[in-house]
């Protein structure tokens, strides 16, 4: 998805050297805040390597975060349907930051959008370097209104991919004796990958855990039904769960250490 950002933006870049670039990336994420702090890593390397147009290539690295994100909230908003009956306000919040986030998205690239909010007109109030910063930046994004149509492919087709993580969880679940529906991973899995990519903790270590314990706690307790301290023991189950997982990211993302190493070396 990245490459074809980067191929869209016409900046050279092969496909094994975007994948090159995403492991590296992938590697930081184990050190750098956040789930996704990895980004900053291998934002820093497209950069380097796309010098005639830096800020193009530092786009494409948001970009992709924020189709991911759209993908991640499309997946939660649809799976929540099946469980609004168990948990309405949670259906309903899952909405509603749907609605904000796709909103949010739209005005980075709608001119209706951005005359109703005076976009241009705000900019201009700003420092004149911190306003010409923004202004680059606004024109790589604007860029891809010629391409609206193949992000909204790939927010549709991204859900696939999402889907065999959500598969992978429902395989832990079983080995581990959770006992969660699948379907409740679809709506599960997006909440803490989008709330554990905030900048706090390393790999969103901690945050992940105690959102996959809370929320596992919650809907194993939905499915129990009555039993006594059944939350408290499904919230461990869930921490067990987010710790397998997390353990099996950190082992595949060494092939990324790999990567960095072989990449000093051309440097």
């Amino acid at each position: 998805r990245w490459w074809w950002l980067l191929r869209a933006n016409e900046l050279g870049v092969g496909f094994w050297e975007a994948q090159r670039y995403s492991w590296i990336g992938f590697f930081f994420n184990n050190i750098i805040p956040g789930a996704t702090g990895g980004d900053v890593i291998k934002a820093i390397y497209i950069a380097r390597r796309c010098q005639g147009e830096p800020v193009r290539a530092l786009v494409s690295v948001a970009v992709d975060r924020v189709i991911g994100l759209l993908s991640l909230v499309f997946v939660g908003s649809l799976a929540s349907t099946l469980t609004v009956t168990r948990f309405p306000q949670l259906s309903y919040s899952i909405w509603m930051a749907a609605i904000g986030i796709a909103g949010c998205a739209a005005l980075l690239v709608s001119p209706t959008l951005r005359r109703v909010v005076r976009f241009e007109r705000g900019i201009g109030y700003l420092p004149k370097k911190i306003a010409k910063v923004i202004r680059d930046l606004d024109q790589a994004v604007l860029y891809y209104r010629t391409q609206l149509k193949g992000i909204g492919l790939w927010i549709l087709f991204s859900p696939v991919i999402y889907s065999v993580v959500f598969v992978s969880f429902f395989i832990m679940d079983r080995a581990l004796g959770v006992g969660l529906q699948l379907t409740d991973y679809f709506v599960i899995c997006p909440i803490v990958f989008v709330l554990q990519g905030i900048p706090i903790a390393p790999a969103g270590w901690g945050i992940g855990e105690a959102l996959f314990g809370g929320l596992i706690g919650k809907f194993g307790a939905a499915n129990l039904g009555g039993i006594i301290g059944a939350e408290a023991m499904m919230r461990t189950r869930g921490v067990a769960v987010s710790i397998l997982y997390r353990s099996q990211v950190a082992l595949w993302s060494l092939l990324g250490g790999l990567f960095t190493l072989i990449e000093r070396r051309r440097h």
